[in-house]
């Protein structure tokens, strides 16, 4: 027929009285088998049993399943390895692909025994991971699996051990199957909820949407994960929103790592959240940096008004000229204010403006923050100090006239040192003067060109006017 016959092996542990064939790529292969060794079968069992079946009057039993398969079986009923294997095939079968036939084979023909055996062999680190090898061959091993109603139990066991190497195949299931019924083993919900799980792309808060798994992230122990992305995720997807109702998540937003202007714009639809949120950011920042509060000034409406001006005032003075140099004046409504405190900081200053403000002059002119007179007096303040530079020396000196030679002349010259820093500072403050005044020279220019231009444009549509009236 389609088949050529041919004997395989006989069995060597006892006296062969049963057979069983099955095919192989054109051959029909006969196993010699002793139906003693096959009683831990409970369908051989009933198969050979000489007033139940055909099987048993004939001793020979023809399955469908390949040869290679069923001969690593019956060598495990027999309790023997060959020393030599039969070659049933031109390429030999994977061990991950030939356990899950097994695994098959003993389900079907209720071998309990064995099936447990290599259930518990595929539990084996070492297993799954010449299974995963192969990233093509992830999906059909659990799918097979599926078929047998296993793959929940060793998913299980695969997360608990292997949680690293089992996050990527999960979510592979996750997204091409739509399965969630493999959640509901805590080893795998533990493993959804991990940190491994969830930060391996952008959109796991929505897959786990999409699947209605929100619910497990109620157990989620550390959010360390989140990122300002999924914090955006949060509050603009509507399926993320009943995210926002957890405890533990509310109470990882409050860290300082989200303090940033992006967050507290996205939090304006939530007004308590928002409130509760600045409270526990400024608290715990402590004192602020004029970097970290000039990028919160650029953000129109991510602070309350009344926390920023609170939050400027208490800058140091060095501090708060940072600041202004910083912060956008001309697009800010506290402008007012800031020229206020700006102006009381500058009376009450026991020493005078530093070179590397007067970069920054013609910023404050052109925003309004003080006026022509008092930017000039400002400069000139600049400039004038180093001229009492003798006066000073001769100060030092007359406090340390009854102390040693040796005392007067370390005080000199530390006095000369400082006066060199001074002298240094006026000299920067002279480059700083020159760019500044070609700076406001150019603006009056400019602003009187302007004026002069619209006046011209004026008077000629008048002009125009009358001589189309006339």
């Amino acid at each position: 027929g389609r088949y050529r016959m041919k004997q395989a092996i006989s069995c060597l542990s006892a006296v062969a009285d049963c057979v069983i064939s099955a095919p192989s790529y054109g051959k029909v292969w006969h196993f010699f088998c002793a139906s003693a060794a096959l009683s831990s079968s409970s369908f051989f069992t009933a198969a050979f049993s000489r007033k139940c079946w055909l099987e048993g009057k004939l001793r020979c039993c023809q399955l469908q399943e390949d040869a290679e398969t069923w001969f690593h079986a019956l060598c495990r009923l027999h309790g023997f390895k060959p020393k030599e294997l039969p070659k049933f095939c031109s390429q030999e079968t994977p061990e991950v692909h030939l356990d899950l036939r097994l695994l098959g084979l003993y389900q079907k023909y209720l071998m309990p025994e064995l099936e447990q055996e290599m259930l518990e062999k595929c539990r084996q680190d070492d297993w799954i991971s010449l299974a995963l090898e192969d990233e093509g061959e992830i999906l059909p091993i659990f799918q097979q699996l599926q078929l047998l109603g296993l793959l929940q139990d060793l998913l299980g066991s695969w997360c608990s051990s292997q949680p690293q190497l089992m996050a990527g195949p999960l979510q592979w299931w996750l997204r091409s199957t739509r399965d969630v019924r493999v959640v509901e083993s805590p080893e795998v919900s533990d493993l959804v909820v991990s940190d491994i799980f969830l930060k391996q792309s952008e959109d796991m808060l929505l897959l786990l949407a999409e699947l209605n798994l929100l619910d497990v992230l109620e157990h989620c122990d550390s959010w360390c994960w989140l990122e300002e992305k999924h914090v955006n995720q949060l509050f603009t997807e509507d399926s993320l929103m009943p995210l926002t109702q957890l405890t533990s998540l509310r109470q990882e937003l409050r860290s300082a790592r989200f303090c940033q202007p992006a967050v507290a714009l996205l939090l304006q639809p939530f007004p308590r959240l928002r409130a509760d949120l600045l409270d526990a950011w400024f608290d715990r920042a402590g004192a602020w940096s004029p970097e970290a509060l000039a990028q919160w000034a650029a953000a129109p409406g991510a602070m309350p008004k009344a926390l920023l001006t609170q939050q400027w005032q208490s800058l140091a003075e060095a501090d708060f000229q940072r600041f202004l140099s910083l912060a956008p004046l001309e697009q800010h409504d506290l402008s007012e204010e800031l020229r206020q405190h700006f102006l009381l900081c500058w009376r009450q200053a026991r020493s005078l403006p530093c070179a590397a403000e007067a970069g920054q002059m013609y910023r404050l002119w052109t925003c309004r923050m003080v006026t022509f007179h008092q930017l000039i007096l400002w400069l000139l303040s600049l400039l004038c100090r180093p001229w009492g530079c003798p006066k000073r020396l001769a100060q030092s000196v007359q406090l340390m006239k009854r102390k040693g030679q040796m005392e007067i002349l370390k005080s000199v010259m530390s006095g000369l040192l400082n006066e060199m820093g001074y002298l240094f500072e006026a000299f920067k403050a002279l480059v700083a003067l020159q760019a500044f005044i070609l700076k406001v020279l150019w603006h009056i220019l400019s602003r009187e060109i302007e004026q002069s231009t619209a006046a011209f444009g004026a008077t000629n549509t008048l002009r125009w006017s009358s001589e189309a009236f006339m």
